[in-house]
């Protein structure tokens, strides 16, 4: 194959990736796929198909230039063999689907060298948030995250006159019993908050590795704000429609709506900081 020669024409390149997906499909239909998924698990999903809808575009816009990178291609291909082995050998979900992205950037080491592992950086990363964790790990940030938002909640509702109580997660409003729930933790949407910000900064082409930097790291803060409109929402709904409009398929739109909120917010905090750039760049020009 010449650089000019288009990527359709690389067989084994396609037949390495087909032997992936033979891998790697029933792993993420079984974590994904096999059965109705919470907001969480639907959104990884479609982040999975976007990611390597992204990879897979890249590939075909890719020039076959530069010498392959066969060393450091072959350690990642061998990593990436090894966490999947010690993930299925210890059903960890968590190395079985991370191995993927190791094995992802072995392919681009092995036909397209180093210099074009660049340009496959934003579907690799995208994968990071694909990754399931084990409980062990989400729970000692899902416990702090309820509580925390059980109590802002309980107090905005005792601000605006509503006769409420708390104990521990649970909400006690009028005759009603509202549970914060893991899916209201906002750990799912943290993560995938997180991606759409990476996906709205590559839309837009924002540059500045600071930017991204304070956009990324109030995405915390967004989320979790959104996550306490969601219950606080759910909780007027409730008290005032009863608990089966409550827990309705309404239920299920108000994650679309904390989507819909933290998306607003991100798109309002990324205007706010052109206008901070503006005003600091007047400031400096004499």
């Amino acid at each position: 194959m010449t650089d000019a020669m288009p990527l359709r024409h690389g067989a084994a390149l396609w037949l390495a990736l087909a032997a992936l997906a033979a891998l790697y499909v029933p792993l993420f239909h079984g974590l994904y796929f096999a059965q109705g998924e919470s907001l969480g698990g639907s959104t990884a999903a479609l982040l999975l198909v976007l990611a390597l809808g992204l990879f897979v575009q890249q590939l075909l816009a890719c020039p076959l230039r530069g010498a392959p990178a066969r060393a450091l291609g072959a350690v990642a291909l061998l990593l990436a063999s090894a966490l999947y082995l010690l993930g299925e050998l210890l059903q960890l979900p968590m190395f079985s689907a991370g191995s993927l992205i190791l094995m992802l950037a072995a392919v681009v080491l092995l036909y397209f060298g180093r210099a074009a592992l660049r340009e496959f950086l934003l579907p690799l990363l995208l994968l990071l948030f694909v990754i399931p964790l084990p409980y062990v790990l989400t729970d000692v940030i899902v416990q702090p995250l309820k509580l925390f938002i059980s109590a802002v909640t309980e107090g905005l509702l005792y601000l605006l006159g509503y006769p409420v109580a708390r104990q521990g997660v649970v909400l006690y409003l009028g005759p009603y019993q509202l549970l914060v729930a893991d899916a209201c933790s906002g750990i799912n949407s943290l993560f995938s908050l997180e991606a759409i910000a990476l996906l709205y900064l590559h839309v837009v082409k924002r540059g500045g590795a600071a930017r991204k930097a304070v956009i990324g790291l109030l995405i915390v803060p967004i989320s979790v704000l959104a996550n306490v409109l969601r219950v606080l929402f759910i909780a007027l709904l409730t008290y005032h429609q009863g608990n089966a409009v409550g827990q309705s398929f309404v239920h299920e739109l108000s994650g679309l709506f904390l989507f819909v909120v933290a998306l607003l917010l991100i798109i309002g905090l990324d205007g706010l900081l052109d206008r901070l750039g503006l005003a600091c760049r007047r400031e400096v020009t004499p």
